[in-house]
């Protein structure tokens, strides 16, 4: 479905001015929601979500960060996440396991050994560390997806972007990845990182979901982006 605007345009030819025609723009009659890391601590939020979800058929695609801080006292995901890949130690996997434990329950028991397999992962330092933030943000939605019985998108099939490595740059092919691999299915996607030519992870600038979530609505010229916080 889409609505439609109508803009005039003018212009010339060769042959001497063009006179003044309508063009008929689609707006895509989507909205795209982004949820950041306050809005998914823990089981009650999920209901939120899926009852903002289902309150309105044209919200379709839904981007979230990486767990944020439920109190003052808490830890966010990505910051236990940097912790962990200059330390290794095995606390702060727990500790990250049990924060999406909180929110999603048992389909999170795998996580401590997945992430233990990750720190394995061999490569210089900084697309390293890109490729172990990313975890964050990567699980969030596969999780999210699974609750729900959405469709999860890898932000390989959307996002091409620089090797500016924690500050990475969205190259133009996105837009016509992102109209290509999106249609009418609800989609939950992870923010704050796409894939460089070289098929290496890298991250945008701290804050970075809220670019992928506004980048995707641009691409698909929808109705509206949304952006919860707490």
């Amino acid at each position: 479905n889409a609505s439609l605007k109508a803009v005039k345009v003018a212009g010339s030819s060769p042959a001497g001015p063009i006179s003044k025609k309508l063009v008929i723009i689609k707006m895509q009659n989507i909205i795209v929601t982004k949820y950041g890391g306050s809005s998914l601590t823990c089981i009650n939020d999920l209901e939120r979500i899926r009852k903002i979800t289902n309150d309105d058929s044209r919200r379709k695609i839904i981007v979230v960060s990486a767990p944020g801080k439920k109190d003052n006292n808490d830890n966010k995901v990505t910051d236990l996440l940097i912790e962990l890949e200059k330390t290794k130690e095995p606390y702060l996997i727990e500790k990250i396991a049990e924060k999406y434990e909180e929110i999603y329950g048992e389909k999170t028991r795998d996580l401590y050994k997945i992430i233990n397999e990750r720190l394995k992962f061999s490569c210089n330092q900084e697309i390293y560390l890109d490729y172990i933030k990313a975890i964050g943000e990567e699980f969030n939605a596969k999780f999210l997806a699974e609750q729900f019985g959405y469709e999860y998108v890898d932000p390989k099939e959307l996002f091409l972007v620089s090797e500016d490595f924690g500050n990475a740059k969205i190259l133009p092919e996105s837009e016509e990845m992102i109209k290509k691999r999106l249609d009418n299915k609800i989609y939950v996607i992870p923010g704050f990182y796409g894939y460089t030519k070289k098929g290496n992870i890298a991250t945008f600038s701290r804050g970075g979901s809220d670019l992928t979530g506004a980048y995707i609505a641009s691409s698909l010229d929808a109705l509206v982006y949304e952006n919860f916080t707490d």
